[in-house]
């Protein structure tokens, strides 16, 4: 399996969650995978950073997991334009970066806890990425050998 089919754009969901608990599928995602690429936007970061100082969690401990775990990419337009261009494939709005993420940046996995934000079937058809929880992922990759 190539290194391009295994891109995964990681919803901030997923993130937290790790930041949250070591133990589980979001935590075994992004500290005991060895090959995946995993990606976030520049908008990602910044939802990130409001929900952190909202919960408490040491802003260094956020930026270590990205710097080590991820790749952020910038989403040029901006987000109203985001938020119009992807709305048909989420039922929150505000995950239309996320969709966008996941598109532009010609990821094959969308990983996130909320399955229901996602028009998962619309996702799959028009822009060809795969919607999947962490443990989902984990699942897939175990069947790849992958990790």
């Amino acid at each position: 399996m190539n290194q391009q089919s295994l891109l995964a754009f990681v919803d901030s969901d997923v993130i937290i969650s790790s930041l949250l608990s070591d133990q589980g599928a979001a935590y075994a995602l992004l500290h005991q995978l060895s090959k995946p690429s995993l990606l976030i936007s520049n908008f990602s970061e910044r939802e990130l950073a409001i929900v952190i100082a909202r919960l408490n969690i040491a802003s260094e401990k956020l930026d270590s997991l990205i710097s080590n775990h991820f790749r952020t990419v910038a989403l040029n337009q901006n987000l109203a334009t985001i938020k119009q261009r992807y709305a048909e494939f989420v039922t929150d709005i505000n995950d239309a970066h996320v969709v966008a993420g996941a598109h532009l940046t010609h990821s094959r996995f969308l990983i996130s806890y909320n399955l229901k934000d996602y028009q998962i079937g619309n996702i799959r058809a028009e822009l060809n990425v795969v919607v999947l929880t962490p443990a989902m992922f984990l699942q897939y990759l175990r069947n790849q050998k992958e990790i």
